[in-house]
């Protein structure tokens, strides 16, 4: 009977970082298996040990970082009241970790259309549940009233990530930034129907965010 290999996840682990590394430098399109290979001292063989391709090896990198930002943001919210819990949500302050920072990285490389592709992709998924047991301990406490807590995160993260990500809709202008952080604002407003105050704290945010001043 073969023995585990207790040095599976710690090697597959530092080569993540190196390939996270390589993206970074060098754009995730520019950078080979062949120079990942090299920079973490494996053959051919070892390396599709771990990871059967590039994409692959992309896609579990940006997991394990997503996910680590989400726990930090779980941990942070679970001392807070829900009107605190949306506002955090909503700046996106969680504290990050030095990943995420690389993840963020890779996502403003101009050559790193696939990568950037699967970060929007894969970040709308995971902060949808987030958004979701907000609204629905909200709704159980009165300071909500939507019927469909689910379908509602799922459009608030959808559109507020159109509205703050590049390249999703046209250039805007600060006239037409406001102008979206406002209708943004409207959607929240009657679809969440909060308190007057908690929307005024949701409409500072939303402003700051999305045209960098407030209303």
């Amino acid at each position: 009977m073969a023995r585990p290999n207790n040095n599976y996840k710690p090697k597959k682990k530092e080569l993540l970082r190196i390939a996270l590394d390589l993206f970074i430098e060098k754009g995730y399109e520019n950078t080979t298996i062949t120079e990942i290979m090299k920079a973490a001292g494996l053959t051919k063989a070892g390396m599709y040990h771990y990871f059967s391709s590039k994409e692959e090896m992309l896609d579990e990198a940006i997991s394990s970082i997503i996910e680590q930002d989400i726990s930090n943001l779980r941990r942070e919210m679970l001392k807070l009241s829900v009107e605190e819990k949306m506002i955090l949500f909503t700046k996106g302050t969680a504290t990050l970790s030095d990943l995420m920072q690389k993840l963020l990285n890779i996502k403003q490389s101009a050559d790193a259309s696939y990568a950037a592709y699967r970060i929007r992709e894969k970040t709308i998924h995971a902060n949808i549940p987030v958004l979701e047991e907000i609204i629905i301990e909200g709704n159980e406490l009165g300071i909500y009233n939507i019927e469909y807590p689910k379908q509602a995160a799922e459009f608030l993260v959808l559109l507020g990530r159109a509205i703050v990500e590049p390249h999703i809709l046209p250039d805007a202008d600060r006239e037409e930034a406001q102008k979206r952080a406002a209708a943004y604002l409207q959607l929240i407003q009657r679809w969440l129907i909060p308190p007057a105050q908690h929307f005024v704290d949701i409409q500072t945010v939303i402003f700051e965010e999305i045209t960098g001043e407030n209303e």
